[in-house]
């Protein structure tokens, strides 16, 4: 079975999306979720950079992701 980020990185959208932030913060701007929640779609695009699965899996599974 191959891991998160593996499925992850077959993604096209992978390279010209996460791939690519440069944590710039428009994401946060524009999220709906983030200016009614204490949520930062960054952290999220950090955590596939960094290639840290656990933080991945873990705001997957958060409610705030999904509002």
């Amino acid at each position: 079975m191959s891991t998160l980020l593996e499925r992850l990185k077959k993604n096209i959208h992978f390279e010209e999306g996460m791939n690519s932030c440069m944590n710039c913060g428009v994401c946060t701007a524009i999220c709906p979720a983030a200016e009614f929640y204490d949520y930062d779609p960054r952290r999220l695009a950090d955590a596939v950079q960094r290639e840290n699965e656990e933080s991945i899996r873990e705001q997957l599974r958060s409610e705030q992701l999904w509002y």
